[in-house]
């Protein structure tokens, strides 16, 4: 599993981080890869695309 999401602003901690928190302490589920970098959809693409690419995915499932 891979989880993106950007910063509202500077200061603020990346919805990413806040997704794997959720996922690890109310489902037990335990993300592979995280994208935090990113501060807008258009980065969120391009730095999932690189991660994606370096494991030599061929197929994902993409749930928004």
């Amino acid at each position: 599993m891979l989880l993106c999401g950007g910063r509202r602003n500077a200061n603020a901690t990346s919805d990413t981080v806040i997704m794997n928190q959720v996922m690890m302490n109310m489902f037990n589920i335990h993300p592979q890869y995280l994208e935090v970098n990113s501060v807008n959809t258009h980065q969120q693409a391009i730095e999932v695309k690189k991660l994606l690419a370096a494991k030599n995915f061929k197929q994902i499932y993409l749930v928004t």
